[in-house]
């Protein structure tokens, strides 16, 4: 769990340079793309070796438990984006910010104790994947997002939920088949011969290669197509609960209850979990701070005329420009607050340029976007 924790703090702290390192070079008489700027290259350092520390922590504790945990990372978003980006925390966040940690200790307090059927026993994953249970369960969650998509060629508005609730089921799976890998790195079964002789431990790794891409693709589209106060919390709470449901599925996380109330502990604070991380996502992306751009760095100056054709675009809802923008004060007219989003399609040309706009995802233990 402390492996976990150090792993969701430095997925947080990636992230934040990556977004810090944008602002920098919206800054930047000269800027320059986002892989050759200084910062986004630590940034996307740590926030890897992140997922490492989070493959040795799926192989040490119940998934249901890491799930859970994972709520540390938005935590430490959003201080790291208070302390290093200025960015303001209200009263709202604060206290979707405690309410979440409430959440992981009724979660930890609610766990029952798993049996370790599974710690580096390749027979027993496939047993899991090949069951009725697994496979039936599988079956309807497949049958129900086409369900979904289906009821979104009717009402286009449901495209962007569709593409967060996929990404956030496979994040389920994906975070499944990584713990499978880690069981079988970090705690092979001591018969012998090996796991790794057997090809069936070489198909769970490709699987959970796979299963990434189209977790992280799913993502993109959703981003892409829809307003990120709708995407970006159905992500993380279906993704929460796909996690802990194919956890209590394939390892059998959840079969250990002994009293009701450990059962009230568990899915109370679930719940409870759930509703702070929702409003957490949602105040942070409605509210994420002004950033401030001298007028002189991005062209030659915005005169009265362009300001007010730009706070017009705005006002129509263009992407990128959520607020009016205002002069920061009266002495300096050279200086104006942009309401920005790392989640606008058309955020940070200077590090973009005209292609599309590409997100990273956390694929291994606690969910982050960039």
């Amino acid at each position: 769990m402390l492996i976990c924790l150090a792993g969701s703090t430095f997925t947080a702290f990636g992230l934040v340079l990556q977004k810090l390192s944008h602002e920098k070079n919206a800054r930047n008489p000269y800027p320059v793309i986002f892989f050759k700027q200084p910062w986004w290259l630590l940034g996307f350092a740590i926030f890897m070796a992140s997922q490492i520390l989070n493959l040795v922590a799926m192989g040490m504790a119940p998934q249901v438990v890491l799930s859970s945990i994972g709520a540390w990372c938005l935590i430490f978003n959003a201080l790291f984006a208070s302390w290093l980006l200025g960015e303001h925390l209200s009263t709202p966040e604060r206290i979707a910010m405690l309410g979440a940690v409430l959440g992981v200790l009724f979660v930890i307090a609610g766990t029952p104790s798993s049996d370790e059927l599974f710690r580096g026993n390749l027979q027993a994953m496939i047993e899991a994947f090949t069951s009725q249970s697994f496979l039936a369960s599988s079956g309807a969650v497949f049958v129900a997002l086409l369900g979904l998509f289906g009821l979104a060629l009717f009402s286009p508005v449901l495209w962007p939920v569709a593409w967060a609730t996929t990404a956030a089921v496979l994040s389920g799976f994906t975070v499944m088949l990584f713990k499978c890998v880690s069981l079988l790195v970090l705690a092979p079964t001591p018969r012998r011969p090996g796991p790794w002789v057997h090809w069936e431990a070489f198909v769970v790794v490709a699987a959970s290669g796979l299963v990434g891409v189209a977790q992280l693709h799913s993502m993109n589209v959703g981003l892409r197509t829809g307003e990120a106060l709708v995407v970006v919390p159905v992500y993380y709470a279906l993704g929460i609960l796909a996690q802990i449901m194919t956890g209590a599925l394939v390892f059998k996380e959840l079969g250990g209850f002994t009293s009701h109330r450990q059962v009230l502990f568990f899915w109370g604070g679930t719940a409870f979990l759930i509703l702070c991380i929702v409003q957490l996502t949602r105040s942070k992306i409605s509210a994420e701070s002004n950033i401030e751009l001298d007028a002189e760095a991005v062209g030659e100056g915005l005169d009265e005329m362009g300001l007010r054709k730009l706070t017009t675009a705005s006002s129509q809802g263009v992407a990128g420009l959520r607020q009016p923008l205002r002069r920061t004060s009266s002495a300096d007219s050279s200086m104006v607050s942009v309401r920005s989003s790392s989640f606008d399609p058309e955020a940070y040309p200077e590090s973009f340029g005209e292609e599309p706009r590409l997100y990273m995802v956390s694929v291994a233990g606690p969910m982050g976007i960039a």
